[in-house]
């Protein structure tokens, strides 16, 4: 039986995303940003794991757009 484990993403600033890096990346009103999204016109993306592959292979999202991350 598949788990699945939903997390909440928002991609509201320029330049936020999920890149290692420096402090530079640091979000620091992270709470206030959620909040203030528009949650009711949120998309959800789902992200089907197998043993050795996942789909879809890309996922690219749009600054100013709520996402819910569905990983199975």
């Amino acid at each position: 039986m598949k788990r699945k484990l939903f997390i909440l993403l928002t991609l509201l600033l320029p330049g936020f995303g999920l890149h290692a890096g420096t402090a530079v990346d640091y979000v620091a009103n992270a709470g206030e940003i959620v909040k203030a999204a528009d949650w009711d016109k949120m998309k959800t993306v789902t992200v089907d794991f197998d043993e050795y592959s996942y789909e879809p292979e890309e996922l690219v999202f749009e600054v100013g757009q709520p996402y819910k991350l569905v990983l199975c």
